[in-house]
């Protein structure tokens, strides 16, 4: 008896699973590359960072007499002169080279100028001596 149905090609099995697992990476490539980055995830990250700069700064014992580091600068103008080389050398080795920061005191301010055109995290504490507030922002 002869097969009167028109002949079919089958695709192997191996083939569909390639081409299944070569869509998969693809997708999972161009979530990396593209990001599913939710637009008020970078503030509350900038937050976050402004925050973790203050309470290093707040759990660093100062060069000479005083509570903290963050103390010292908002203390007097010299404490702030004698401790802001250190404050400065210290939020740069913490945040990573993408970030950007400024610290103001009532003394004087350490950082970077402040960006025109880009998202701004802060943070701000109440010390003796004043406030102390740190913005930070990517570059």
């Amino acid at each position: 008896m002869a097969d009167s149905s028109p002949e079919r090609g089958q695709v192997s099995l191996s083939v569909v699973e390639a081409v299944v697992g070569l869509l998969v990476v693809l997708a999972a490539s161009t979530t990396f590359l593209v990001g599913l980055s939710d637009p008020g995830s970078e503030a509350a990250e900038l937050r976050v960072l402004a925050a973790d700069g203050l309470t290093v700064l707040d759990a660093t014992p100062p060069a000479e007499d005083g509570a903290s580091r963050l103390t010292a600068l908002a203390r007097d103008q010299s404490s702030f002169v004698r401790e802001r080389s250190d404050a400065d050398a210290q939020l740069r080795a913490i945040y990573p080279p993408s970030v950007r920061y400024r610290v103001e005191t009532p003394h004087g301010v350490i950082g970077d100028p402040l960006p025109h055109t880009r998202p701004i995290g802060r943070a701000r504490r109440h010390v003796a001596g004043g406030d102390v507030t740190i913005r930070v922002w990517f570059r």
